[in-house]
C-alpha cells in the first residue's frame, strides 16, 4: 500500500484535499480529477458523510488512485477510515498514539507539524511524511530554514499552496504538496463543472513538473 502512496507522490507530487465534496459529488469530482492527471486523494473528515464518500470511491477506483482521508484526529477515526478503505491518514497535528496506530493498520502515516519539535516528534513516531502546515502562510523562507536541519525529511507542504508557489516549494526540496480549496472548487463541483476540476488538476501538474 505506503510503496503506491510512494510512487504517486514521486510521478506527481500532489495530493489533492477534498474538503467540503460531499458523497454526493465524489465519485464525479474524483473522475475529474484523475482524468486531470491527480491520483492521490484525500478526503477530509470534516464533511459529514466524509466516511460515506470514503467508502464510495475507495471500492470504486481502488486500482486507480491512492485514497485517505485528511483531518484525522484520533484513533477510532483512523480506525474507521480504514474500515472504509483508505489507504493513508493526515492530519492537522503530530498526535503519536494516532501515528502509531496508522502504522499498525498497515497505513501510510501524514501527520501535521510546524516547529522543529513538532517535526521530530512527527518521525520519531513513524510518520512516513511530515506535512508541513500551514506552509504557504509561513513563507517560503520559512521551508527553506527547516531544509538546513531536516534535509532527508519528506515534507507534504500543505496551507495556501497554489499554482504560483507550488514549483517554488517542490524545487526548495518538498516531496508533495497538499492542495485543497485552491484545486478544489467546491461552487464549480455543485453547480456541475467538472471540468474544471479536471483542467485545474491539469494545470496543478503542468506546475509540478520541474524538468
Amino acid at each position: 500500500m505506503i510503496s503506491n502512496l510512494d510512487q504517486i507522490i514521486k510521478e506527481t507530487r500532489i495530493i489533492a484535499i477534498l474538503r467540503g465534496v460531499t458523497a454526493k459529488h465524489a465519485e464525479r469530482t474524483v473522475d475529474a480529477l484523475i482524468d486531470g492527471g491527480i491520483k492521490a486523494l484525500e478526503i477530509t473528515l470534516t464533511t459529514d458523510d466524509a466516511l460515506d464518500a470514503l467508502r464510495l470511491v475507495c471500492r470504486k477506483y481502488d486500482r486507480d488512485a491512492v485514497i485517505g482521508a485528511g483531518t484525522v484526529l484520533t484513533c477510532d477515526e483512523t480506525r474507521r477510515v480504514s474500515d472504509a478503505g483508505g489507504r493513508f491518514i493526515v492530519s492537522p497535528n503530530t498526535d503519536a498514539e494516532v501515528v502509531r496506530f496508522t502504522k499498525q493498520l498497515g497505513l501510510a502515516s501524514i501527520p501535521g507539524a510546524l516547529t522543529p519539535s513538532e517535526i521530530v516528534a512527527a518521525v520519531q513516531a513513524g510518520a512516513d511524511y511530515v506535512k508541513l502546515f500551514p506552509a504557504g502562510n509561513m513563507g517560503l523562507a520559512y521551508f527553506k530554514s527547516l531544509r538546513g536541519p531536516f534535509p532527508k525529511i519528506p515534507f507534504v507542504v500543505t496551507g495556501a499552496i497554489n499554482k504560483d508557489n507550488l514549483a517554488d516549494y517542490l524545487k526548495a526540496g518538498a516531496v508533495g504538496a497538499g492542495i485543497g480549496g485552491n484545486l478544489i472548487n467546491v461552487e464549480k463541483i455543485e453547480q456541475g463543472d467538472f471540468a474544471y476540476i479536471t483542467d485545474s488538476a491539469r494545470e496543478y501538474i503542468e506546475k509540478a513538473r520541474l524538468d
